[in-house]
């Protein structure tokens, strides 16, 4: 009997960013991303205060000293709470914080 070969394609839509971080306030609170894209993020140091599914809304996004307010809503894909670590996903995401996120990846 042969053992089936699994291969993993990558179907994200959006180029992953891991090597520039940013910081998301999200509900008054702030969380650094691990990796990010125009269609959402990996996020550390979320304790419990999101569930898969949940939908949250972003205020404002940080790199270095540069903070650009923002209206952003997206929904909880999924809270690894051993991890600490929380994968969003973009819902809406307005002109500013599209333009941000795009110069962040260029520079």
């Amino acid at each position: 009997m042969a053992l089936a070969e699994y291969r993993h394609t990558d179907t994200r839509r959006h180029q992953r960013e891991s090597q520039s971080v940013l910081s998301l306030t999200i509900d008054g609170l702030e969380f650094k991303t691990l990796n990010w894209s125009l269609g959402g993020c990996l996020i550390e140091g979320y304790g419990s205060e999101f569930s898969a599914g949940s939908l949250i809304n972003l205020t404002s996004i940080r790199r270095g000293d540069k903070v650009v307010p923002v209206d952003v809503r997206a929904r909880v894909i999924r809270a690894l709470p051993g991890d600490k670590h929380l994968v969003i996903g973009f819902l809406d995401v307005d002109v500013r914080a599209f333009h941000f996120l795009r110069e962040c990846m260029e520079s």
